[in-house]
């Protein structure tokens, strides 16, 4: 589904696909959808929820997404073959926690979503992000194990006020965690970052980010980048070692 919205889709059975469902969140017009369980993945229900309230999500969902929702609770899944994983659209004040995501396009998705927590999951396998956030503020990403992405581990995109702290495994990504677009006072501390391509990296005007006490090893290419109009960062009490570069 890409620039669609309120249809209704109902009873259909995906299953053996590259990726069975996918939905671009590209505004929240085009994520209101009349989708309810009758459709499955793998055998197992689509829990596309909008404007719901305070509830958690089945333990038996294919795919989960949240649209203008708020208190929604997602845990103890394993989702696999979807575009993303879990998404958040306009979810504010939730939880994503203890979910296993892997072969899919990305792993956990916030799009405009405020005031989430997401920790604890194990995110593999992904053709681009494990954990992937725009223009979404004053979440708390914290305790993933995110590694063998095709692009990034975790990336905030025009997003401020975010915590990304303590993830266990940032590894074997093309990137490990990236700061993208106007990202602003941002912390990313406490993270173990190795066996990427790049470690942490800021990019196009990145500013008043604070990066701190990471761990950053074993990167093909920079431990700690700083580019393209980035200013007014903080780099402080880092552990850099075994990268090509480590600070750049």
């Amino acid at each position: 589904m890409f620039y669609s919205f309120n249809n209704t889709f109902l009873e259909n059975e995906l299953s053996g696909n590259n990726w069975d469902f996918l939905i671009q969140p590209l505004s929240l017009e085009y994520c209101i959808q009349n989708i309810d369980e009758s459709n499955t993945v793998n055998g197992k229900p689509i829990y596309y929820w909008v404007n719901q309230h305070n509830k958690e999500v089945p333990a038996d969902a294919g795919f989960v997404a949240a649209v203008n929702s708020t208190e929604i609770i997602v845990r103890n899944l394993n989702l696999t073959n979807n575009y993303s994983s879990v998404l958040f659209v306009s979810t504010n004040s939730s939880v994503i926690e203890h979910v296993i995501a892997s072969n899919s396009g990305k792993g956990i998705g916030l799009e405009s979503s405020h005031n989430n927590i997401v920790r604890n999951n194990q995110l593999s396998y992904m053709y681009w992000d494990g954990i992937s956030a725009h223009k979404s503020g004053s979440n708390t990403i914290i305790n993933n194990d995110v590694s063998s992405c095709s692009e990034n581990g975790i990336k905030l995109n025009r997003c401020s006020n975010n915590i990304v702290r303590n993830n266990t495994a940032i590894s074997n990504n093309r990137q490990g965690i990236v700061l993208d677009m106007y990202c602003s006072n941002n912390i990313v501390s406490e993270n173990l970052v190795n066996s990427n391509y790049g470690g942490v990296v800021l990019d196009d005007y990145g500013e008043k980010n604070n990066i701190s006490d990471n761990l950053i090893t074993l990167c093909k290419w920079g431990g700690i980048v700083l580019s393209d109009g980035c200013h007014s960062n903080i780099v402080t009490g880092n552990k850099i070692q075994y990268n090509m570069y480590g600070i750049w």
